[in-house]
């Protein structure tokens, strides 16, 4: 348990850290589309963080052995705490860091459905249903279910590459 702790909080931070740079590096403001797309960095952030603590778990074994389930339970759990601390921190940021953000990202998407020829209609009911998912009390439930889906996918791909069967006893030979 103190593993998948440690490591799905350090993905949470490492996430609020990257956050966080792109907000001092403006790509949170004036430069909105570098910063959708910067932001897919979290990915990355995530799969490492995974792997980093399934391996934990396996080489703190007695025997270095993991097996398949053992993997994915530590990815699920480590994923788990990782939403759960990146619910903390995407309130934070939304709510007092950069409670702006929303309405630059609502700017940037009505700006893209223009330039599409969405109806005036349509461009309000996505913008409703955009403010209403850009909440911070919704967005930190989200992320503890994006966390948890992706964490689960990521971890069955993790678990089976770090599986490792335990070493097996030789019989002593007689000579």
């Amino acid at each position: 348990m103190k593993t998948p702790l440690t490591y799905g909080l350090g993905i949470a931070l490492t996430a609020f850290i990257w956050t966080l740079i792109e907000f001092f590096l403006g790509w949170h403001d004036e430069k909105i589309a570098i910063g959708l797309l910067a932001g897919k960095l979290v990915y990355v952030i995530i799969a490492i963080g995974l792997w980093l603590a399934i391996k934990a778990v396996r080489e703190a074994s007695t025997d270095k052995a993991l097996s398949y389930g053992k993997g994915v339970a530590t990815g699920c759990l480590t994923s788990l705490f990782a939403g759960l601390g990146s619910a903390v921190t995407c309130f934070i940021y939304t709510f007092w860091i950069n409670p702006g953000f929303v309405d630059v990202v609502i700017e940037f998407r009505k700006s893209k459905m223009v330039e599409q020829g969405l109806s005036d209609e349509r461009i309000a009911r996505v913008e409703s249903i955009i403010r209403f998912m850009m909440k911070p009390g919704v967005q930190a439930v989200g992320s503890v279910f994006f966390c948890l889906i992706i964490g689960l996918i990521m971890s069955l791909i993790i678990a089976a590459m770090l599986k490792r069967e335990p070493a097996r006893e030789q019989p002593p030979t007689l000579a």
